[in-house]
């Protein structure tokens, strides 16, 4: 675009203005009108005037330093320009387009306010975004992702763990969706060479709140932006709704229900760790227990329990925020997710000192936990006396009940679909593989034996296998032997 040639000639950033609305009116009639004078005459547009340093949208680059003296006093920080499309400034001059709010109705500015439904939404860019996001959380997607390459930009969601294509925008339209889900998202729309992490919280027509993780990345054809959905606004299931078998269920509330111990839910990225710990949380809270959890993000409020965000930034790291927990008379600890030896071991001394501990780690399996912990750093002694229970889990997406149909090995999915699923799966449920620490295993744990004699003994006191319980899906005609192939390697 000519805009982006003159912007790096001039060394200065550009920004695509159809992005905004006319909630960047607020910025304009924060001025003094003098200065809002000023700013007419010299086409120029503030963008940003939240903190000291204003953010000022400029169409002719010569004009900075005259710009600077005219603001000279106004501010504490030196102004920072960002070069637009002199049409784009005139769209958006407030004086040409909308007279200024009352005090009453002041509108946001949308560079430091991330709520849905403030503002235009007359802008096309504007009205595409809602429609992608809506659309995606009326999916129930857990993420989306926009992506810009030479020829072609195209928008894909993650539905039932798998991403489909659900938009193709036109290529042109993608520095203005990259720059209204940033202002959205609290970004910084001048920096496109760095990753940049955001949040988003929305409001849908039926009162839920839905908040979104946004993180950009500069790829070689523009930014690409990978948007989590967090909750879409659910409640936490119950134990009933996870998936378990009625035996697994008991065993895990059973195990809920010792007076100390580490409880560990293992799996990787996406496999429903979380909603396994949420479930056991809630069935856990009443009033006769102190719930402390620490996450990162926190995907879903509990009402009762007492939830904490890691902020890393400011220090407050998970091993931080335990040592706080450890003062605060826990009775349940809940531990988003094990990153590091320090955090380990606090969390292992916790579960020996009378506290129920759970927790989350990546690992492929059950049996393959305990040694990856002892490869932390945590003695084996000590691991092999806290913990209680290892469960490994993953999410089998769910025949769907209108098109499934009979195949030589139970029910298969319908490839093409119908319009009550995506092509032939309607939701997940979980698998799950639990290792219940016995005397033999804890003893076995604790003398660090090998993964062999570890699995032999386990096999012997019953453990069944991820891909085992995946096929007892199967047979109660729940999934496909497909999708069991596909998840339980």
């Amino acid at each position: 675009m000519f805009i982006d040639s003159v912007a790096q000639d001039a060394t200065i950033p550009s920004v695509d203005l159809t992005a905004f609305d006319g909630s960047v009116f607020a910025a304009f009639h924060g001025l003094s009108p003098s200065l809002q004078q000023r700013c007419r005459a010299l086409s120029t547009l503030p963008l940003k005037l939240h903190f000291r340093e204003p953010v000022l949208a400029i169409s002719d680059p010569t004009q900075c330093e005259r710009i600077r003296e005219c603001l000279s006093g106004e501010f504490s920080d030196e102004p920072r320009f960002l070069l637009a499309a002199p049409e784009a400034i005139e769209r958006l001059r407030p004086d040409a387009v909308a007279p200024a709010p009352s005090k009453t109705s002041q509108a946001p500015e949308v560079l430091s306010e991330a709520v849905s439904g403030e503002g235009s939404t007359d802008a096309p860019v504007v009205r595409l975004v809602n429609r992608i996001l809506g659309k995606a959380i009326a999916w129930r997607a857990s993420d989306v992702h926009l992506e810009p390459f030479e020829t072609h930009y195209h928008v894909r969601v993650r539905r039932d763990g798998v991403l489909s294509v659900a938009e193709t925008p036109d290529p042109s339209l993608a520095s203005a969706i990259s720059a209204r889900i940033k202002v959205m998202a609290k970004m910084d729309i001048a920096e496109r060479r760095l990753p940049q992490d955001g949040r988003i919280r929305l409001s849908t027509s039926d009162g839920r709140q839905i908040d979104l993780r946004v993180n950009s990345l500069p790829t070689l054809w523009g930014e690409k932006l990978v948007l989590r959905i967090l909750g879409g606004g659910d409640e936490a299931r119950t134990m009933d709704e996870i998936g378990m078998s009625a035996s697994q269920k008991q065993l895990f509330e059973a195990t809920l229900s010792k007076s100390q111990g580490l409880v560990l839910v293992t799996g990787p990225t996406g496999s429903g760790k979380t909603g396994t710990l949420y479930a056991g949380l809630k069935w856990l809270n009443n009033s006769e227990r102190n719930i402390l959890a620490v996450e990162d993000p926190v995907e879903l409020t509990l009402p009762g329990v007492n939830q904490v965000q890691v902020n890393a930034r400011i220090g407050l790291t998970f091993a931080n925020v335990l040592r706080a927990f450890l003062r605060q008379d826990p009775d349940i600890i809940m531990l988003g997710e094990i990153r590091d030896q320090e955090t380990a071991e606090i969390a292992v001394r916790a579960a020996q000192t009378g506290h129920v501990v759970l927790a989350t780690l990546h690992t492929n399996s059950a049996l393959e936990t305990p040694g990856r912990l002892i490869d932390m750093g945590i003695p084996p002694y000590l691991l092999g006396s806290a913990l209680n229970l290892v469960l490994a889990q993953r999410l089998l997406r769910k025949l769907c009940g209108h098109c499934a149909r009979p195949g030589e090995q139970g029910f298969d999915a319908d490839a093409g679909g119908c319009e009550h699923c995506l092509g032939g799966y309607a939701g997940r449920l979980g698998v799950f593989e639990m290792l219940p620490v016995s005397a033999r295993v804890s003893e076995a744990i604790s003398q660090h034996r090998s993964l062999e004699d570890l699995t032999r003994l386990a096999r012997d006191e019953g453990l069944s296998s991820l891909r085992e319980q995946g096929l007892a899906l199967v047979s109660a005609g729940l999934t496909s032997v497909k999708e069991v192939n596909r998840v339980c390697q």
